[in-house]
């Protein structure tokens, strides 16, 4: 991550990753972490989201 942030940086582009597992979709609770940190960097245009972009779908 470190390197993608170091050459993406100087174009003005941030970079997040999301690690995600199996048993992260077990839980309820983690399964709200999740949707929350994707919807953050969605908020902030750190992830496509590829769906909304393609078909122009709205949540």
């Amino acid at each position: 991550m470190q390197a993608y942030h170091e050459a993406l940086a100087g174009h003005g582009i941030g970079v997040g990753q999301i690690l995600l597992t199996r048993s992260d979709f077990s839980n309820r609770k983690r399964i709200t972490n999740a949707q929350m940190t994707i919807e953050e960097l969605l908020r902030r245009g750190m992830l496509a989201d590829h769906q909304r972009e393609r078909y122009g779908r709205r949540g």
